[in-house]
């Protein structure tokens, strides 16, 4: 319940009179609770409740002005952003190019362990949903055209990440091979049923947070043995403390080979070749993931800075579109773009002060 509290302080009053959909429930990330608190000594704050100081109180300080905002993306951080403007009176129009909504969260929740993190989606849709004043345009691609269009006051990209595939010899084309082995964390989340055949031998290159979620997908769910590389000198080293013993405890429960320390230098469609203190060594496998982290994806934003900078339009760029992180940075961002809507808020009255004397 303590943690429940963090992330939904109304828990209660919400239940009461009958708003269990806009529950905003803990995804059980530990990240803002107890590794703050516990590990790095800092503040109490939570990934889905980006204020849990201030709470709603931002929805009382409304907008004087018609404010029109463009948010790029719909993933979490761009959800996020396009409720908390739209609370405050912004008029939204929100483009994602699929057809659903939730970005890397949603489909990280494919996997049987991390089901949770779509409380949070589901709870921003339905957040989205009561807001008349926020326009939801699935299946459309925003470009410069669109927001020419929109006459927009505003732009918010949260236009989210992919993930890495470094230039290591052999990566490339045997990851665009037709048949295949050389897998990346998109390519098991799109079709998670082509990827349950039983005890194959998995390599997973990269230990950090992808890299041990695939490992707990084939260990608990497909029986299969695991070999993890790693070139730092610890798996899960930037988790937060709870997750960390926890995936330490699978890691030895599921017997996990482990290298650390270790580099890819080459891989081909059956084996990877890894350097570890100047030795060479080869592994085999029948189906490699390479989860060595994500990069931003923010194709727009030469064009977006140029058109700002000519129109006098602010441009904000957030989520894993700044930089790829956690669902928690881009939540916190989300909410802080309020400040630079007062700020655009605070110059159109000026403005119109300043026409109205002359």
């Amino acid at each position: 319940m303590g943690r429940g509290l963090i992330a939904e302080p109304n828990w209660v009053n919400k239940v009461q009179f009958g708003q269990e959909k806009l529950l905003r429930k803990c995804i059980s990330c530990n990240i803002g609770c107890a590794d703050h608190r516990i590990a790095k000594g800092l503040p109490i704050r939570c990934t889905v409740n980006p204020d849990v100081i201030g709470e709603d109180e931002y929805k009382h300080h409304r907008l004087k002005n018609k404010i029109r905002l463009t948010v790029i993306g719909g993933g979490t951080a761009a959800l996020e952003a396009a409720c908390s403007a739209a609370e405050i009176g912004a008029e939204v129009n929100l483009y994602e190019q699929k057809s659903y909504l939730g970005g890397l969260a949603h489909q990280i929740a494919q996997l049987p362990d991390k089901k949770r993190i779509d409380d949070y989606v589901n709870y921003l849709k339905q957040r989205a949903s009561l807001l008349p004043n926020l326009k939801i345009n699935l299946n459309q691609k925003a470009d410069l055209e669109t927001i020419i269009h929109q006459q927009t006051d505003m732009i918010v990209n949260a236009s989210g990440a992919q993930p890495f595939l470094p230039p290591i010899e052999g990566l490339q084309a045997a990851h665009a091979a037709s048949n295949s082995q050389v897998f990346d964390i998109f390519d098991l989340l799109k079709n998670l049923a082509a990827f349950q055949e039983k005890n194959q031998q998995i390599l997973i290159i990269g230990g950090g947070a992808v890299g041990l979620d695939v490992m707990e997908y084939f260990t608990k769910h497909c029986a299969a043995k695991v070999t993890m590389v790693e070139m730092l000198p610890e798996i899960g080293r930037d988790l937060d403390i709870v997750t960390k013993f926890g995936m330490k405890e699978l890691l030895d429960k599921y017997q996990v080979k482990q290298f650390t320390q270790t580099k890819l230098k080459s891989i081909s469609n059956s084996k990877a070749v890894v350097l570890q203190a100047g030795k060479q060594l080869e592994l085999e496998f029948d189906k490699v993931f390479i989860c060595l982290g994500m990069r931003s994806q923010a194709p727009l934003m030469p064009t977006l800075e140029k058109y700002s900078l000519e129109q006098g339009i602010s441009l904000t760029n957030i989520g894993d579109s700044k930089q790829a992180r956690r669902i928690f940075e881009g939540t916190q961002e989300a909410r802080q773009i309020l400040n630079e809507v007062h700020l655009v808020d605070q110059r159109k009255s000026k403005s119109m002060h300043l026409e109205h004397n002359y």
